[in-house]
């Protein structure tokens, strides 16, 4: 340490230390009563005059190593011999302070020489006329003499080094220091804090060995503030100096130390060779640079050098302009990396912003008006002093009197805020850096800003834009393993990433046909600021779907539409943000094909469509993560999606079962009486659930003992029945109760897992459904996975429920932030708010300041609900050791994965009724399939005629629950009445009889990210007229349905698509050109039809999951025009978590045509359980003579008009049939 004289005595704490003269080690001391007194704890003369003696020094650099061996000192001499080498006029100084292991005078040549001390101190040894060393080599008898010095009498060599070495005027001093983080590094840390370090080089070898230590070394510097200039990788390759071969020698099985880079957000500078030439260099001291002039390593060096001048120059001064090139230097088996820069630096302008020229502000039209004054109280001086353009407009309303987001105050042609200064592209990867030009209106604009393009496969690019100097925060979910640039080509690509010359931005293109998919060259103001970040891109259609949560028809409007992604306890309703946040979209392009793309930020943002057609990405942190998914089908655009967010989790087979809630019931009483009237009318129904009132006094893991008693002898009841019960838990936990006597606040408060209070470390208070206060655990926390777990196997001790149901976790607060608000701070309160209900970010939430594990609640806010839904998979696959199902309220990006989703405290009306179904339909697009809204509304009272027809809807939700609130009429079935009773059965049994389908459709979600639900464009691409449609759905490709929206209508008029249909009912067959048709709806029916070509498995319904599963199967299969259907079956035990890892099941496929239905493996399994095949309908056949079953005549049934119907024994099983007819 700095602050140790270099004779003080062993274990000595420092002068500076509060122990200073009163250790035990300060015994015997001659300064011990000067230290004890204080007087040593004055700063350090020694930092002044390094500081006076390094004037004439510009650059302090360091080169550190995690550990030894990597040739640290080897670097340091190459670097200096090229740096002195590439400019005549530049001096370099080497200071060698390994004290210990002082390898510099042999590696440079300098073997034998001594330093002379003159008036103005000691002289370095010069190597060549620009290039001097000092090393304690020089003061040593002999090379091989050992130095044994303790730490302060190597601190006080390093001080002496620093403050007397008369360098003269040097351009770089070089400081080769020790391996590790030793006191040598802090000692001349210490020293040159007054002087300025102006960077570190740290050097590193391929394996994780080395790679583990360097990530300490560069730990240890963010921790002193040294400014990292970049890693250098160190015997990256051997090459053979006669025949030029490669070879991995020390093989990077993690990626090395490019990946390593990437990961920590450092420079990777470049990767040297492990040359047997180079080494006999270093060991003779020659200067391997001229002595092998033509060796690919030396292009290598002269590369990374001036990388290493460029990253100096970012480092003390703005970059105007910088010519950037990225070379392949091309050696037998592999390729080199290179990187050329060419400089030049200028202060940035300080200059007025207002912008005055006319003719730029009249050459933009209106619908390419890009908001250049998002924030409210725009005016024209406001505007003009952003030097942009100021054309208010008298309406700014659409014709429904709906507020249009047109701007008065926008930006002019031309008016960009960054310019390329250097750009690289190998194929579709792409490096570039944007310099920033000119001032913003935004505070701490990143002036440097990086850009990287990488192809992930053949269909999906990504585009990364960050701050490469400075470490921003990026969401910790998804969990992805992208390559790096220029790792290697991605060949066969669907797409072409290009840039300008000077304008930010870029260019996605589709190369089949050259159609523009993303284009934001010098489009609507690119700005990187700390606190606000925007994007904008033209747009090649107006066909764009998702942007969620939000309520709004299926296909977006683009009429100057926000919409804005800020988790919130919001009822859905329209120009809101909602429950979850999901920045991704599906266009359908002019030519039928489809794309995607990912903003992968899970900050509060706003998302602008604008009738150009265009978009603009505006948030307030985080960094721009773009993916762009190639399609070339809106199918194969959310498989792509789902190959980065991940596929969704594989439900229990019960889950697809009627699900049966409501708020209110307060009693188990009255929970049993709903349940049984249920069970009595006979209504298909599998599951159980409790909303709040079971708790006691509102806290989680608990229930009332009192109107809830026998719950626990309730749920063995449901499940002797066969059924399951889920119960409800909030995301808060209460702290109103005494201590020790509520578990669950006690234990989160001795685990310290609770999300603290931004402004101490105490845990932050809000309040919700409990007494007087809440806490909320923080799931980022590695210590509430098990906390929670716990909490749950407690409560799963005390009834054993089957799944959950996580409420409130956007996470809902009834407080905006604390009982008295959040305290003025810059997150809580940024320069931009996005449009969010309520005004201030924290409305019905927690303060922005709040502390979560991994950051603050204003970057993890949008990921609560999902954390929670990740700790809650893993506790229920603890406890039940059977599939988790959760259902959430809150979602964010990937939440499919782990859970569920309801869309929330929909309304009871028509209104809602309809928006359902937009809703469920982009949810599967965001890989979250099993989703379902709350059957005849949540607020407000339904009537008899909506709860009829919302019942037949809900039947095909892919999750099917009635539920409601606790101040509103009874709405299950039975207290409907006689007609919503018998709808109901009619639609849910249609639903338990087709749950084999459904079933399959979830394993297709789970094991290739297929939608289980989907809109009619997903199989119709080329059909235009089923781009608008969000009335009628589709299960899979096969079963069509086609719900009454309004009210009293006994028809439906829906669109079918041109083919060959059947009519569910009656099996008579349609033959459309693809019009609407008009259908009967009678008050009792949904109608229903089946794509001509499917083979549908089908099962008995019974009136739980449970009975139907014990009944035999029945394919019905729907012949095309000609004369061909297929179809799947997918089936396990229902329950296990591992059935599809261990291979566990059955995976059918069914081929049929005219004359035979053959069944096949999908996939080579085991499966013991009895599946037999009872009954076989084929419809669209011409008339049967004779039918065959695995060559044995068997009997069947004909309707001339209809179909053939096949009754089989009850030994048939389905794994080993083939029907023939004749």
């Amino acid at each position: 340490m700095a602050d140790v004289p270099s004779e003080a005595p062993e274990h000595c704490p420092g002068t500076q230390s509060e122990s200073a003269g009163k250790a035990s080690a300060c015994a015997g001391c001659p300064n011990q009563s000067l230290c004890s007194s204080g007087a040593t704890k004055q700063p350090d003369p020694g930092i002044a005059l390094v500081k006076e003696r390094l004037t004439s020094v510009r650059n302090k650099l360091l080169v550190l190593s995690g550990k030894g061996g990597v040739g640290k000192s080897t670097v340091t001499s190459l670097l200096s011999r090229c740096l002195a080498a590439n400019n005549s006029d530049r001096n370099v100084g080497v200071l060698d302070i390994d004290i210990c292991g002082p390898s510099q005078p042999r590696v440079l040549g300098a073997l034998g020489e001594q330093i002379h001390q003159s008036g103005s101190g000691w002289s370095p040894v010069y190597i060549e006329d620009n290039l001097s060393l000092m090393s304690i080599g020089f003061l040593l008898s002999s090379p091989s003499d050992a130095v044994i010095w303790r730490g302060p009498k190597k601190n006080g060599m390093i001080r002496q080094f620093l403050s007397e070495v008369d360098w003269g005027s040097l351009d770089y001093l070089i400081l080769d220091t020790p391996p590790g983080t030793s006191d040598e590094h802090l000692s001349a840390t210490s020293y040159l804090k007054g002087a300025g370090i102006t960077g570190a080089i740290i050097v590193t070898t391929p394996p994780q060995v080395a790679l583990l230590d360097v990530r300490k070394e560069i730990d240890f510097c963010r921790k002193v503030n040294i400014p990292i200039l970049g890693v250098i990788e160190n015997m990256s390759i051997f090459i053979c100096p006669k025949c030029k071969n490669t070879a991995e020698i020390f093989p990077a099985l993690s990626g090395g130390a490019r990946t390593m880079s990437n990961e920590l957000n450092v420079e990777f500078l470049g990767s040297i060779p492990l040359d047997p030439l180079l080494t006999r260099c270093c060991d003779e001291g020659k200067n391997f640079l001229t002595e092998m002039p033509d060796s690919p390593t030396v292009s290598v060096l002269n590369e990374i050098c001036k990388k290493v001048e460029f990253m100096i120059d970012i480092n003390n001064d703005t970059i105007e302009e910088t010519r950037y090139q990225h070379i392949l230097v091309d050696t037998p088996d592999i390729y080199i990396e290179q990187e050329t820069y060419d400089r030049k630096i200028v202060p940035l302008k300080e200059e007025n912003t207002a912008f005055n020229n006319a003719q730029q502000c009249s050459n933009v039209p209106e619908i390419l008006r890009f908001d250049c004054h998002p924030e409210d109280g725009a005016s024209q001086l406001s505007c003009i002093n952003r030097g942009c353009c100021w054309n208010p407009r008298e309406n700014n309303k659409n014709e429904k009197d709906i507020l249009l987001y047109i701007p008065y105050c926008y930006y002019p042609d031309g008016w960009n805020l960054y310019k390329y200064i250097n750009r690289s592209q190998d194929g579709n990867n792409f490096l570039g850096f944007l310099s920033q030009e000119k001032k913003s209106v935004y505070k701490n604009n990143v002036p440097l800003v990086k850009i990287e393009a990488t192809g992930i496969n053949s269909s999906i690019l990504r585009v990364k834009i960050y701050d490469p100097f400075k470490m921003r925060y990026e969401p910790p979910w998804p969990i992805r393993s992208d390559p790096k640039p220029f790792l290697y080509q991605v060949v066969d690509t669907k797409y072409q990433f290009n840039s300008d010359d000077i304008k930010p931005g870029f260019k996605v293109n589709r190369i089949s046909d050259g159609t523009t998919l993303f284009n934001s060259i010098g489009i609507g103001g690119f700005i990187f600021a700390d606190q606000f970040l925007q994007i904008s891109s033209l747009l090649p259609t107006s066909n764009i779907y998702g942007i969620g949560g939000h309520q709004s028809s299926l296909k977006l409007n683009i009429n100057w539409q926000i919409f804005t992604l800020f988790n919130k306890d919001q009822p859905p309703m329209e120009n809101a943000n909602l429950y979850g946040s999901h920045p991704f979209y599906i266009i359908m392009e002019e030519s039928g094909m489809a794309h995607g793309v990912l903003f992968l930020n899970s900050n509060a943002m706003d998302v602008i469509l604008q009738p150009t057609p265009a978009i603009t990405f505006r948030t307030i942190g985080g960094i721009f993560d773009i993916y762009f998914f190639l399609g070339p089908t809106p199918a194969d655009v959310v498989k792509q999606y789902s190959e980065i967010v991940g596929k969704p989790f594989m439900p229990p087979y019960w889950s697809l079962g009627f699900h049966l809630c409501r708020y209110g019931y307060e009693s188990l009483e009255n929970t049993k009486a709903v349940w049984s009237r249920t069970r009595t009318a006979g209504i298909p129904f599998d599951t159980q659930w409790n909303d709040l009132d079971y708790m006691d006094k509102n806290n989680d893991f608990t229930y009332n003992k009192e109107k809830f008693k026998d719950l626990p002898k309730f749920v063995e009841e449901i499940h002797s029945a066969g059924m399951h019960y889920i119960p409800l838990i909030d995301a808060g936990i209460s702290a109103s109760e005494d201590n020790g006597s509520y578990l669950p606040y006690d234990e989160g408060i001795k685990q310290d897992i609770f999300i603290k209070d931004g402004e101490s470390d105490k845990p932050f208070i809000g309040k919700v459904w409990n007494l007087f206060s809440t806490v909320w655990p923080d799931f980022t926390n590695p210590k509430t996975m098990i906390y929670y777990t716990n909490m749950m196997t407690d409560m799963h001790n005390n009834f054993a429920y089957d799944g959950t149901w996580i409420d409130m976790n956007e996470p809902s607060n009834f407080y905006n932030g604390n009982k008295n608000g959040c305290t003025h701070n810059n997150l809580d309160y940024p320069e931009y708010i996005p449009n969010v209900v309520g005004g201030l970010l924290a409305t019905k939430t927690l303060c922005m300041n709040a502390k979560h594990y991994l950051g603050t609640h204003y970057n993890l806010h949008n990921t609560y609900g999902m954390s929670q839904a990740i700790t809650t998979n893993y506790a229920l696959r603890k406890i039940r050791l059977k599939r988790p199902f959760i259902i959430s309220r809150s979602t964010w990006i990937g939440h499919g994965h782990y859970a569920g989703h309801w869309t929330g405290d929909v309304y009871s009306s028509w209104h809602d009724l309809k928006m359902s179904i937009p809703a469920i339909l982009s949810f599967n697009f965001y890989q979250v399939p099993m989703v379902g809204a709350d059957i005849c509304g949540f607020n407000g009272n339904t009537t008899t005629a909506l709860c009829n027809r919302w019942m037949q809807l809900g039947a095909f939700y892919p999750f099917s629950r009635n539920h409601n609130s606790d101040n509103t009429i009874e709405q299950d079935p039975v207290a409907m009445g006689d007609l919503v009773v018998q709808s109901s059965k009619n639609s849910l049994k249609i639903r338990y009889r087709f749950l084999p389908y459904l079933y399959t459709l979830f394993f297709r979600a789970h094991k290739f990210g297929e939608t289980v639900v989907r809109p009619l464009f997903f199989e119709f691409i080329e059909d235009r007229r089923t781009y608008d449609i969000d009335k009628q759905f589709l299960w899979g490709n096969s079963l069509m349905i086609n719900p009454v929206l309004e009210e009293n209508k006994i028809a439906v008029t829906v669109y079918v698509p041109r083919g060959l249909w059947y009519d569910y009912y009656t099996f008579n067959s349609y033959f459309s050109i693809g019009k609407y048709y008009t259908f009967p709806a009678p008050i009792d029916k949904i109608p229903l039809l089946i794509r001509a070509g499917s083979i549908l498995p089908a099962q008995d319904p019974g009136v739980t999951t449970t009975e139907s599963r014990k009944n035999n199967f029945e394919l019905i299969v729907t012949l095309n025009e000609t004369k061909n259907a297929i179809g799947e079956l997918y089936w396990d035990d229902g329950d296990s978590l591992d059935s599809i890892k261990k291979k566990e099941y059955l995976w059918l496929s069914f081929i049929a045509n005219q004359s035979s239905l053959l069944n096949m493996e999908m996939d080579k399994s085991s499966f013991n359980e009895e599946v037999i095949l009872g009954t076989v309908q084929i419809f669209g056949l011409r008339p049967v003579i004779t039918v065959f079953l695995n060559s044995n005549e068997i009997g069947f049934s004909f309707n001339l008009s209809t179909s053939v119907s096949v009754s089989l024994n009850n030994d048939e099983y389905l794994n080993n049939n083939e029907s023939k007819t004749a």
